[in-house]
């Protein structure tokens, strides 16, 4: 790797940030990040699922509307990436046209979905018609994977392991086509599968050539118990190590970008925060990150309380993300009883992790406590 070209990359990096950061210099603008959580319906019921309670309740009219989307883009300024999950994504026969109205009004540079990969026909025809619609702007799909296909199936259900297998292959064919293209596997850990994830890596890297691993701590009140969430951070360390093996392969120009390092940035935090039994980042939720549910609801981060509804606003997000109640929810990052142990990804992580003191590249402590209980580090 070049080092000069990697400082180079990185003060561009810092000089778009400093532009973006302008936007909330008299009110707050729209996050770097923002994670749509676009039905509340699925077709699984996996053990760790944290929407659980939220999953196929109601009536499938309180979804936002393509118009109620549409509206809400244009209350928005431009930003970096869109998160755009549920529920199953892929249900909503529409879920491309949500994507290309932010990536056409918000110049969205990257849309990230995640995936069951149970209906392979309406994934690959949906992904094709985003990829085609922006060819300058990526997307980047992750599609579930738990572990080998017990383990999985125990999980997800049975048959589900290989019909992931089976959308996978379909997909790679599009990035054939489509240079604006990532696929990726996500996989959560917890108790059920962490003995094996390390060694599913390692084989899925191999075999499946994904252009990268997301790994996700099974985190908030999970279907099967909160007991699914104590895993032993060696073996979280273990999954670390072996995505770090495999990213040090990529080629110089992809080890000279800073954004490389976001995801083991990230699972380096969470690894970290564990052992020392506290939140080492400072979370940027409200500012840089934010949520916005499939009805209408917005949070600062799916973990605290929302702080109103969009329907209420008129579909204006700037009008409703500058309120006195958003200010006080945004004043409870960092301190609310839920931040102090947070291994939050999507609205806390990855978007803090752009700004001081938090480090992109982050490394991890090398002395460690062997009992993370002692709280010191």
């Amino acid at each position: 790797m070049n080092v000069e070209n990697y400082n180079r990359n990185l003060s561009k990096l810092d000089f778009y940030l400093k532009k973006y950061n302008a936007r909330h210099t008299y009110l707050k603008g729209t996050p770097l990040i923002i994670s749509f959580l676009v039905t509340n319906k699925c077709n699984l019921r996996c053990k760790h699922c944290f929407y659980h309670e939220t999953i196929d309740t109601g009536n499938v009219s309180e979804a936002l509307t393509i118009d109620e989307y549409r509206r809400l883009s244009l209350s928005m300024d431009n930003f970096l990436t869109g998160i755009f999950c549920g529920g199953e994504p892929f249900l909503r026969e529409d879920f491309h046209e949500i994507i290309q109205i932010f990536q056409k009004n918000n110049k969205m540079m990257l849309a990230d979905s995640a995936s069951n990969g149970q209906y392979t026909n309406r994934i690959v025809s949906q992904v094709e018609k985003i990829l085609k619609a922006s060819p300058k702007q990526t997307y980047s799909l992750g599609l579930s994977l738990d572990g080998f296909r017990d383990t999985h199936n125990e999980i997800r259900g049975l048959g589900t392991f290989d019909k992931v297998l089976e959308t996978w292959a379909a997909c790679k064919t599009l990035k054939r086509y489509y240079s604006n293209f990532e696929l990726y596997i996500c996989s959560a850990m917890n108790t059920i599968n962490e003995n094996e994830m390390s060694a599913f890596i390692d084989w899925a890297m191999l075999n499946m050539k994904p252009d990268k691993i997301s790994l996700i701590k099974t985190r908030q009140e999970p279907r099967a118990g909160d007991e699914i969430k104590d895993i032993n951070m060696d073996n979280y360390l273990s999954c670390i190590k072996t995505i770090e093996k495999y990213t040090q392969q990529l080629d110089s120009s992809i080890l000279e970008k800073p954004q490389t390092y976001l995801l083991s940035s990230v699972n380096n935090y969470i690894f970290d925060g564990e052992y020392c039994n506290e939140k080492l980042f400072t979370c940027y939720a409200g500012l840089h990150g934010g949520f916005i549910d499939y009805n209408g609801n917005i949070g600062v981060c799916e973990v605290l309380p929302t702080i109103g509804n969009l329907r209420d606003h008129n579909m204006n997000f700037k009008e409703l993300w500058n309120t006195y109640l958003a200010t006080e929810r945004r004043n409870e990052v960092n301190c609310n009883q839920h931040c102090l142990h947070c291994t939050h990804e999507s609205e806390g992580l990855l978007p803090s992790i752009y700004f001081p003191p938090n480090s992109l590249k982050y490394e991890r402590i090398k002395n460690r406590p062997s009992n993370r209980s002692t709280g010191e580090c």
